[in-house]
């Protein structure tokens, strides 16, 4: 979160100017991300300042081993530090290793995840549920059995409830 960056930015004796939020999920290069264009982009109209980037967990910065290595490239292009209050970038080869290592971990994580939801909407599927968020005029309602499950919004849905089940 920004207050965890900011705290450990003030900790390391600087002061916070700009937050430049990550809402992505996911994986994709810098490009995709709006918060680390914005920051590129802030960085490069003020070539005359001095930057350092906080991210609260270095999954932050990309979780795909070579989307991170290419926006590390850009900031170090920029001249532009990155602290983190969970992870403790060195430039040292053995820091270089962890950073690695740490990069490898995070497209691990994300593309296990990826596979794991495929896998869970599948069985979904094959259970005649749906998986998906729920289409107008439904609503997910939780089942005991089930999980959530698709069902009716409104009265008069029945002709949108027979062309979904007999697709």
């Amino acid at each position: 979160s920004s207050d965890v960056c900011s705290s450990d930015l003030e900790r390391h004796g600087f002061i916070p100017e700009m937050v430049f939020a990550d809402t992505a999920s996911g994986g994709g290069d810098y490009t995709s991300r709006r918060g680390q264009m914005e920051l590129l982009e802030y960085a490069d109209k003020n070539p005359h300042k001095v930057f350092v980037a906080a991210v609260d967990d270095i999954s932050r910065i990309a979780r795909d081993v070579q989307a991170h290595f290419q926006f590390r490239m850009l900031l170090k292009e920029r001249n532009i530090e990155v602290v983190s209050p969970n992870f403790d970038f060195q430039d040292t080869p053995e820091g270089e290793l962890v950073e690695i290592l740490m990069a490898a971990v995070s497209q691990y994580h994300r593309k296990g995840n990826a596979r794991q939801v495929v896998q869970k909407q599948a069985a979904r599927l094959m259970l005649k549920l749906w998986p998906f968020p729920a289409p107008r005029p439904f609503k997910m309602e939780k089942h005991p059995d089930y999980g959530n499950i698709l069902v009716a919004q409104y009265p008069d849905t029945e002709y949108a409830k027979q062309a979904l089940e007999g697709f």
